[in-house]
């Protein structure tokens, strides 16, 4: 079961490399993870403005009223018409660097939520 999960994982991984746009639509918090992918690749994101996005707020990041179709149209158009096809270079490179402090600090959440976790059942 693990492998195949990681399996799908480097798959959407190396997919979402070859695109140079990500959007995340809606008004819930179900997309979290692949904006924290976007940011992990280096990809440009448009985002509806809920707040769980705005948090996140990943480097050239485009916010868009998720209750307005001609916000997101018009954002849409102007963030397609400056990207350029391939690789965003200086964004991947500024991902590489960020990853390993990214990844120590959600380790280092992650244990400190179970720890809380912990002593709560011990209680």
């Amino acid at each position: 079961m693990f492998v195949r999960l990681a399996r799908f994982a480097l798959s959407v991984t190396a997919y979402s490399l070859l695109l140079c746009l990500i959007v995340a639509l809606g008004l819930f918090a179900i997309g979290i993870a692949t904006v924290d992918e976007a940011r992990s690749v280096g990809k440009q994101v448009l985002l509806s403005s809920i707040p769980a996005h705005c948090e996140q707020n990943p480097p050239e990041a485009t916010f868009f009223d998720p209750h307005n179709c001609a916000d997101l149209a018009e954002k849409l158009g102007h963030t397609w018409g400056k990207t350029v096809p391939g690789p965003d270079v200086n964004l991947e490179l500024e991902a590489r660097q960020n990853l390993p402090s990214r990844l120590r600090a959600y380790a280092t959440g992650f244990v400190s939520i179970a720890r809380e976790a912990i002593g709560e059942v011990g209680r």
